[in-house]
This record gives structure tokens, C-alpha cells and sequence, in this order.
């Protein structure tokens, strides 16, 4: 009877499968819905659901696909720097140039 128990408790200890692990990737648009409820993957315009079209990566091919597209392939130019910074208090002002007060 000894024999017996012992067998059933190596039994009960030992699983009888692993557990299998679920993945822990997430698609980025399955992320953005469940923390934001934001679903990305909507068309705007017309409600439907939108599709991976192109994975561009060469240069060329990202310059030929937006012109067929007709977007602009240029590099926007780069905007003027602004002047330094204007503060209203006139003594703040004399210390930044460099007037001793």
C-alpha cells in the first residue's frame, strides 16, 4: 500500500506538461489600442481597415514611390535661427549685454 501512495504522489507532483508561455510580442497598432483606445489601423476617411502597402528601405526606392505618389522628395530647407531671447525687465536685459549696472 506504500508502493501505491508513493506512486500516486510522484504523480501528483510531477506536471504532466509544461505550460506553454504566451508571447510577449506585441504588434505596436494592438499597444496603442489597448492603452490609449486608439485604433490606428482605421482609415479616416472611409472607415475601413488599412493595410501594410510598401516597406521601402533603399533611398532610391523611397524618392521614386513618393514621386509617383506625388508627394515633395525634397529635403525641407532649414529655417533661420531666431535672435536671443528679449526679457522685459530692462536690468536683466543690460546684464546679458554686458552693461555693468
Amino acid at each position: 500500500m506504500t508502493t501505491e501512495m508513493s506512486d500516486a504522489t510522484e504523480a501528483a507532483a510531477k506536471p504532466t506538461s509544461t505550460p506553454k508561455r504566451a508571447s510577449r510580442y506585441r504588434p505596436w497598432a494592438e499597444l496603442l489600442k489597448r492603452t490609449f483606445g486608439i485604433d490606428v489601423l482605421v482609415c479616416p476617411k472611409c472607415r475601413g481597415r488599412m493595410k501594410l502597402v510598401a516597406m521601402l528601405t533603399e533611398p532610391k526606392s523611397i524618392t521614386r514611390y513618393l514621386a509617383a505618389l506625388g508627394e515633395n522628395t525634397d529635403v525641407p530647407v532649414r529655417s533661420p535661427s531666431r535672435g536671443p531671447p528679449y526679457w522685459k525687465s530692462t536690468v536683466l536685459r543690460q546684464k546679458a549685454e554686458g552693461y555693468a549696472a
